[in-house]
């Protein structure tokens, strides 16, 4: 932990360096790589904002948001670097800004997901035109490691000299062990990282320190755009153009409904194999875990479709190849009796007795 004023230092200074009309208190530490107070956040936040340093509004769930930045923060900054330049007494640049990175971005993954992956970078590269050789990720080809290179130490070398360390977690990733060396390197480097998913059913059963961080869901647009937007700030780049990149976003988005529907589930019941389920439909099935009411709701409208499962969003998307994916799921598990129709225009079905009886035994 670092003393007060040099935490207020250093979070005052990246917001003013980075400043672009608001920011997350979370985001400002976990850029900082100080993942050790980002559960203070807010609480920091508002410190400052008393001390009369930073203008902030608060959201729901006692969340804020930094709007700008005073004058006072600026001469605290100034006054701060001055006075320990001379006494010479404290390191005042992050681990990031003391650093001369050779790489751009280093992707963590598992051989076994290279497709969604290789669409992955080519949004990334659309939208940010960054060049090839500032960007490693080792199974996609023009990303891989030059001929003859050693791969342990390289790798090593790579994973603290990247600005952008992402990792990608799927049930391959985390059977991989380079991958879990990988993140542990990174982690213990005490530089920031980003952490993405293509299935959300991961979040429950992930342990610490994995599950105390955020993980994008880019299966999602939001997810998706959230990982975009945070890359652009990490990388200090101009903001990108939607329009010019909605093909590649299209594009993954694709790849990664097609992934889920063909990729089979088995579940076991009584020491039995049960019928194999796809991806999508285990994730309807496990959304009956914890719901109120057991209700699978299908609302259309103009701007596309959310299926929801009890309060819980399994699905929100325009894209109608991934819509009629969840449709024909749902009309699977109807026809094996999973769900019952309670209305006659294929909206509302129910999680029968067989679905809880399923997930008991799972």
């Amino acid at each position: 932990m670092i003393p007060k004023e040099e935490l207020y230092f250093k979070f005052l200074n990246y917001v003013i360096r980075n400043h672009n009309k608001e920011s997350d208190p979370v985001k400002v530490l976990q850029g900082l790589g100080l993942d050790e107070h980002i559960y203070h956040a807010y609480e920091i936040a508002e410190a400052l904002q008393r001390e009369g340093y930073l203008k902030t509004i608060s959201l729901r769930k006692g969340k804020i948001v930094i709007v700008d930045y005073t004058i006072d923060a600026k001469y605290f900054v100034e006054n701060f670097k001055r006075e320990n330049t001379e006494n010479k007494n404290i390191i005042m640049s992050t681990n990031k800004e003391q650093k001369e990175f050779t790489l751009d971005i280093f992707i963590s993954h598992s051989s076994a997901n290279q497709e969604v992956v290789k669409h992955f970078i080519e949004l990334i590269v659309k939208a940010f035109k960054i060049d090839e050789s500032k960007i490693r990720c080792t199974s996609v080809p023009g990303y891989k490691l030059p001929s003859g290179a050693n791969v342990d130490s390289t790798l090593k070398k790579e994973i603290i000299d990247s600005k952008v360390f992402i990792g990608f977690i799927t049930e391959e990733s985390l059977s991989s062990t380079y991958v879990l060396f990988e993140l542990g390197a990174r982690w213990g480097s005490n530089l920031g990282f980003r952490l993405i998913t293509i299935d959300g059913s991961l979040f429950g059963p992930l342990k610490a320190p994995l599950k105390n961080h955020h993980i994008s869901l880019i299966s999602e647009r939001d997810g998706l755009y959230q990982i975009l937007n945070e890359v652009k700030d990490d990388l200090g780049y101009s903001p990108y153009n939607s329009s010019a990149i909605e093909s590649n976003v299209q594009n993954l988005l694709e790849v990664i409904s097609n992934l889920k529907s063909e990729k089979p589930v088995k579940g076991i019941v009584k020491g039995r194999t049960q019928d194999e389920f796809s991806s999508i439909k285990m994730d309807i099935l496990k959304s009956a875990n914890g719901q109120n009411d057991g209700v699978i709701r299908i609302i259309s409208s103009k701007d596309g479709t959310t299926i929801q499962s009890g309060t819980k969003v399994i699905l929100n998307s325009d894209n109608n190849k991934e819509i009629q994916g969840y449709k024909s799921a749902i009309k699977s598990l109807l026809e094996k009796e999973f769900l019952t129709a309670i209305n006659n225009n294929g909206t509302r079905f129910e999680f029968t007795k067989k679905t809880y009886e399923y997930l008991d035994n799972l």
